[in-house]
């Protein structure tokens, strides 16, 4: 550290451990945000496997955030029916042969 700026060594020390500190944190989001991505992708290459039905149960429930009981009225169908629906995807999806993902 130059002493001719003015800067004392505990003030330098404190930026630049705080500077390194941010650096961290910002390749531990570089990092999350790449795994979201690859999760995007890899649910992206799954859902054209269903039928628009099942799709629209998937999107609604896990997506959306909507409890069954909303998603069976949105769709006009009965509660049983969007479970069984869901099921359906879900086993579809699990049966897709690139499961090997973890979510």
């Amino acid at each position: 550290m130059p002493h001719s700026t003015g800067i004392s060594d505990i003030t330098y020390k404190a930026v630049e451990k705080s500077i390194d500190e941010h650096e961290k944190h910002m390749l531990y989001l570089v990092n999350k945000i790449s795994e979201i991505y690859r999760k995007k992708k890899f649910i992206e290459e799954l859902l054209p496997k269903l039928t628009m039905e099942e799709y629209r149960v998937i999107d609604l429930y896990y997506f959306k955030g909507y409890r069954l009981r909303r998603v069976a009225y949105m769709m006009h169908y009965s509660k049983s029916s969007c479970w069984r629906l869901k099921c359906s995807a879900l086993e579809k999806l699990g049966q897709s042969g690139t499961n090997n993902m973890v979510l």
